[in-house]
């Protein structure tokens, strides 16, 4: 039989326990991205010389971007050995949307280079960025290292990393 003058009591301390019990995480299935499709990893490297005199040095030739992909750029580093004194950044230029009503539209995004070290003998540039960019097929990505001041001649090596991902 139950003991009226102790059942709330009890009831509450039950209670109590309930409520303060530490609450767990369910499991949870991992989740299909539907809009991105599979992803299939890319990498690629140029190497970009600007000789004595100029200010600029390109590449716009390195990738092809298959028919019916987006190349999607996550990340971007770079490394110059430039003359002593000499600051630069670089620049992607991407272009996307072909297909679309709108049209291709074309974005430049600029990452600044930093001093890394030097010697008696020339000085290291770097710089690294991570962001998401996009290309379609049939388009062109464009990295650009510009410098100034100009005296020498100089060189930057980019690494660029990402993945494809099929269009619908």
């Amino acid at each position: 039989m139950i003991d009226k003058r102790t059942f709330l009591p009890c009831l509450a301390v039950l209670a109590g326990l309930i409520l303060n019990l530490p609450l767990c995480a369910q499991y949870s299935t991992p989740m299909h991205d539907v809009d991105a499709g599979a992803r299939q990893p890319v990498n690629f490297q140029v190497i970009i010389g600007v000789c004595t005199g100029c200010n600029q040095g390109s590449d716009t030739t390195t990738v092809t971007i298959p028919a019916g992909k987006r190349l999607v750029i996550e990340t971007i580093s770079g490394l110059a050995i430039v003359t002593i004194g000499e600051t630069g950044y670089l620049q992607v230029q991407v272009t996307a949307g072909a297909g679309t009503p709108a049209g291709a539209t074309q974005a430049m995004h600029t990452i600044p280079m930093v001093k890394l070290t030097g010697n008696p003998f020339f000085d290291y540039l770097g710089c690294n960025a991570s962001l998401r960019v996009y290309a379609d097929a049939g388009s062109t990505v464009g990295l650009f290292y510009n410098r100034g001041p100009v005296v020498g001649s100089g060189a930057v090596r980019v690494a660029v990393t990402g993945s494809y991902v099929n269009l619908p």
